[in-house]
């Protein structure tokens, strides 16, 4: 397993982590009937400086582990696979954009919009690992 393959694979891990982390967050008041939390009812700001600091750590203990691997870099098959991965969850967040979008336009929630928005964010981080990650075990 190349380096770049083991990173997709724990930043996956983690993305996964953080968007149930979220989702536990948002997807109980929607269902209970109370509608979306707010922006300002979700620790956004230390959600995101723990994935950073997590990142961080994974990538240094990975290439700590690998260091001619993290030497070489990144070759034309590395970067096909980051790049169709990419659009694949672009094109997937696009929609769930589109569709938060409708929502607020139908229902002028705007709470609603921003964790369809987010959960959408974190889905398609997590998706794009994932692909990567299947891409990588495809062209072996």
């Amino acid at each position: 397993m190349s380096l770049n393959e083991k990173s997709a694979l724990a930043m996956g891990i983690l993305s996964i982590v953080v968007l149930g982390w979220f989702a536990s967050m948002i997807v109980p008041p929607v269902i209970a009937g109370g509608g979306a939390p707010g922006p300002a009812e979700l620790p956004l700001i230390l959600g995101s400086v723990l994935f950073i600091i997590a990142s961080i750590v994974i990538q240094a203990v990975l290439r700590g582990f690998s260091p001619k691997d993290a030497a070489r870099g990144e070759d034309d098959r590395d970067m096909m696979i980051m790049y169709k991965a990419g659009a694949y969850a672009g094109s997937f967040f696009g929609f769930v954009v589109v569709w938060g979008l409708f929502q607020y336009a139908t229902t002028g929630n705007a709470d609603a919009m921003f964790a369809t928005c987010l959960i959408g964010l974190l889905a398609a981080t997590a998706a794009s690992f994932a692909l990567q990650v299947a891409f990588y075990r495809m062209a072996h």
